[in-house]
């Protein structure tokens, strides 16, 4: 039964007129069936509005604004988009904060660090995901007296597109499913989860003996950890001197970060196209939703399932029929350890009309 019984336009509309006597002209066109069709009509978007607030009040129905104030109220923040923080070698000496632009793309970064040896780090000045994936040579935006040239180079902390109403859910309901206490598994996978930068994780208590705790990661597009990152979420959880409670971790607590090693991945298919649909269309698609399944469901397995890669691909909008699904240029599932991430190193897609 739903909680709020809400009625349309022609129940409220057909109700209300029931209520006046016979004697009433009530036809269509009629005073009273005009002034009681404008009433209804208000009452039938005031009912809309009204399902929709009792939607935002539950995990499974709450969305956008209001799925975030919801999980706010479980101690669970929405992640906020992040800018990606890039690499790049200089043969000059470059000023912290000086822009440059990508050539042939609409991205600009900012030189944020010197790491020493002409390596600078370099931020995104635009939030999201897509600064993981620019490439190209430097131009610089603001005046410097001589400029050699430099080409972006590698993804030091890939940036993260804002949380996604489904990702925040699913992190809601685990946190409320398995509430973490001060020190368990749990609560060091939600420190890890919600750090900026970090993809999946991984925890292995007592991995060296009493009070140490090992916690491995991936970045944010499920591939290996940078050192940088491993370095700064050591840094959060258990500074040196290590086990003195300088970090979020509990005094005694000996945590030590690493990152994972990933699995390279390259998935082929065979696919016909609907009509109207070119490979373009469908390509940059199936590679993410690839992406998801192998961040997500995959990681908790201990295999790469064919039939699930030829269901994800199924599901995307254009595509007729999918088929000769190989990983790794083998016809078979994958296997892989358990908690073991795997990064989309590349998509074949072969069109076979």
């Amino acid at each position: 039964m739903a909680l709020i019984q809400t009625k349309e336009f022609d129940e409220i509309l057909s109700d209300a007129l029931d209520r006046f006597r016979a004697k009433y002209d009530l036809r269509q066109g009629s005073v009273l069936y005009n002034l009681t069709a404008a009433i209804a009509q208000e009452i039938a978007i005031q009912y809309m509005y009204l399902e929709e607030y009792s939607n935002t009040q539950f995990l499974d129905t709450a969305y956008g604004e209001g799925l975030t104030r919801l999980a706010s109220q479980f101690g669970v923040d929405r992640m906020p988009a992040s800018a990606a923080l890039r690499e790049a070698f200089f043969i000059e000496s470059i000023p912290i904060g000086t822009r440059f632009s990508i050539i042939d793309t609409d991205a600009n970064f900012v030189v944020t660090e010197d790491n020493g040896g002409g390596m600078y780090f370099l931020s995104a000045e635009d939030l999201g995901a897509e600064g993981n994936t620019v490439q190209g040579e430097l131009l610089n935006i603001d005046p410097l007296d001589t400029f050699s040239g430099a080409v972006l180079g590698r993804v030091v902390i890939a940036g993260e597109d804002e949380e996604s109403d489904d990702d925040l859910r699913e992190r809601t309901a685990a946190r409320v499913r398995a509430p973490s206490l001060y020190g368990t598994v749990a609560q060091y996978e939600a420190w890890a989860r919600d750090f900026e930068g970090v993809g999946s994780v991984k925890i292995e208590p007592l991995w060296d003996g009493a009070n140490t705790v090992k916690v491995a990661i991936t970045d944010a597009t499920g591939s290996e950890a940078s050192a940088e990152l491993v370095a700064q979420l050591q840094e959060y959880l258990d500074p040196e001197p290590r086990g003195h409670g300088l970090g979020v971790a509990p005094i005694g607590a000996i945590v030590t970060v690493e990152s994972i090693n990933a699995v390279a991945v390259t998935i082929e298919a065979d696919i016909r196209l609907d009509i109207d649909f070119e490979m373009t269309n469908v390509e940059e698609l199936i590679r993410n939703e690839l992406q998801i399944y192998l961040a997500g469901e995959a990681f908790n397995d201990s295999e790469i399932k064919i039939f699930k890669i030829l269901t994800v691909i199924d599901r995307v909008q254009g595509i007729r029929s999918v088929s000769g699904v190989k990983i790794n240029g083998v016809a078979e599932s994958l296997l892989v350890d358990n908690g073991v991430p795997a990064y989309l190193q590349g998509v074949i897609l072969n069109d076979i009309g």
